[in-house]
């Protein structure tokens, strides 16, 4: 298949905008100027609403069985230089329900995520190529001539060739974000240093279900976090008296200033490397742990997008959505982490306090001009990272889960729970009614409008109305414990109430009528 899409940079954001582009049936290319793949854990935490676009991506179970829930460890605190610690707390989640499944975050390398994601990607004939940059990009109305140099055995190769579609997701040194002379959102803290990376400790010497943490309230902190390889843990030293550059150049240095915080003279070091050095290498500070879920989020908005205007589906407009969506979320995430990194110098506890819309499960794009919403019309102010618990189910929003449901007249494996019926590559409408005439009018509008947008259309009944339930869908569920309704807010007043969810699981429309239906298409359908 002749690729479409360029993609560059092969690091987690990367790898899942190919994964979603390649399960839409597009041809793709991912580069990656480093001549190896790069080792170490750097961003190693994902959180429930990245852990749930990997359920849709197919890849939740790779990651699950690879990598360390947060459910199953302890925060160790402890003072700087002091080998005992303070107290020790519950790494904390929110609880769990039957429309948020998935609560705790996931410790997994970025080298065994990414090598997960290639994995699967390998299953759709795409293979990333390293040692291979892209060294120049021209813009023309249909297409983008691009240069690319592939260096072999120390001699580069050039290629000048063509795509419909270049993405950069090649990090904050950017060079695609460089050659269009965009900036970026962020700030430098020239005085707050961090150094970032791996070390190898002797065995039995640190508890590896726990993160350790020293410091607080003075000038050097000291994170120690246990990784899904034996014996080999993820760190990071930040404090503006932290001598950055003697660390990063000299390993000895490196032992000692972890030896020194710790306090430990048992603490063997087998070897260590530094990864990633300095905030001026981040676009925000990694204090929240929001770069990496939040360039997954980036990925899976742009990736169904992509993939329907290539097909000449859908209206080129429909890409614009992109930006209009991300940009709020990524500035409201920065002024979050910000406050975080501020408080890794001051007060220890605050700090530790992770507020939950760092969950991501909040992030929403409420007043997005691609959704539709009759329930909700008029737009009011709303946080773009969080949804006030109890609100009101707004189009914009993450479309939640639910389970309990028994199907009618399928004869193939059937759906158990609404996360199952979701997918990257197909809209989905949910219709919850109690008047069988009204669902079919909806089904064939929606069929109508989306023309050849792939759809999938599910129906769901209540228990009392499932005899009457003589509809042409995908599914026919009865919501068999009401769950559906509650987690969608279907309000009982109102007979029959649709739901787009988009490929991405944001719900895109909210209606009850034949004509908002049409009106959520023919947004952006050809």
């Amino acid at each position: 298949m002749e690729p479409s899409v360029l993609i560059v940079g092969a690091g987690p954001t990367g790898l899942v905008l190919g994964l979603a582009l390649a399960k839409n049936g597009i041809g793709i290319r991912i580069i990656d100027k480093a001549p190896e793949f790069m080792p170490g854990s750097r961003g190693s935490g994902l959180v429930p609403r990245s852990l749930e676009v990997h359920h849709f991506l197919g890849t939740y179970e790779d990651i699950i069985q690879a990598g360390i829930s947060t459910s199953t460890m302890l925060k160790r605190l402890y003072a700087v230089g002091s080998a005992h610690e303070n107290h020790a707390v519950p790494f904390g989640s929110l609880d769990d329900s039957d429309a948020t499944p998935i609560v705790d975050a996931v410790f997994i390398g970025q080298d065994t995520q990414t090598k997960l994601l290639r994995t699967r990607l390998a299953e759709h004939g795409v293979n990333v190529e390293v040692g291979t940059e892209l060294r120049f990009f021209e813009q023309h109305a249909e297409q983008v001539n691009v240069r690319l140099v592939k260096t072999v055995n120390g001699e580069d190769r050039t290629e000048d060739t063509r795509f419909l579609y270049v993405v950069g997701a090649d990090g904050a040194r950017s060079a695609v974000r460089k050659e269009l002379g965009l900036t970026f959102l962020g700030e430098t803290r020239a005085k707050d240093d961090m150094v970032v990376g791996d070390i190898y400790l002797e065995k039995g010497v640190m508890d590896t279900k726990a993160l350790h943490i020293w410091g607080g309230g003075g000038a050097e902190m000291l994170m120690l976090r246990p990784t899904e390889h034996d014996q080999k843990y993820s760190f990071g030293l930040a404090g503006p008296l932290l001598d950055r550059d003697a660390i990063e150049s000299d390993r000895e240095e490196l032992v000692k200033a972890l030896t020194r915080i710790t306090g430990r003279s048992d603490v063997n070091f087998s070897s260590g490397r530094v990864f990633v050095a300095g905030d001026a290498a981040h676009i925000h500070s990694p204090a929240g742990g929001q770069g990496m879920n939040s360039g997954c989020l980036d990925a899976f908005n742009l990736g169904w997008k992509l993939a329907l205007v290539i097909k000449g589906l859908a209206k080129d407009n429909l890409l614009e959505s992109y930006n209009n969506e991300r940009l709020p979320v990524i500035a409201a995430m920065l002024q979050i982490t910000t406050k975080m990194h501020s408080k890794m110098f001051t007060d220890h506890q605050e700090r530790l306090e992770r507020a939950n819309n760092l969950t991501q499960l909040g992030v929403n794009y409420r007043g997005s001009p691609i959704v539709i919403d009759e329930r909700s019309p008029e737009e009011v102010a709303h946080n773009p990272y969080d949804v006030d618990a109890g609100s009101l189910l707004s189009a914009g929003d993450r479309a939640p889960d639910a389970s309990g449901l028994v199907t009618i007249g399928q004869s193939g494996p059937e759906p158990m729970r609404l996360f199952d019926v979701y997918g990257p590559a197909h809209h989905t409408l949910l219709v919850f009614t109690q008047k069988a005439e009204d669902a079919s009018e909806l089904l064939a509008a929606a069929r109508t409008s989306a023309k050849a947008v792939p759809l999938r259309t599910s129906v769901l009944v209540s228990p009392d109305t499932a005899n009457e339930a003589n509809i042409s869908a995908d599914y026919v569920f009865v919501d068999q414990k009401g769950s559906a309704r509650k987690n969608y807010v279907i309000l009982p007043e109102v007979a029959t109430t649709a739901v787009v969810v988009r490929p991405d699981g944001v719900v895109g429309a909210v209606v009850s009528s034949v004509g908002g239906v049409q009106k959520y298409f023919d947004n952006f359908v050809v």
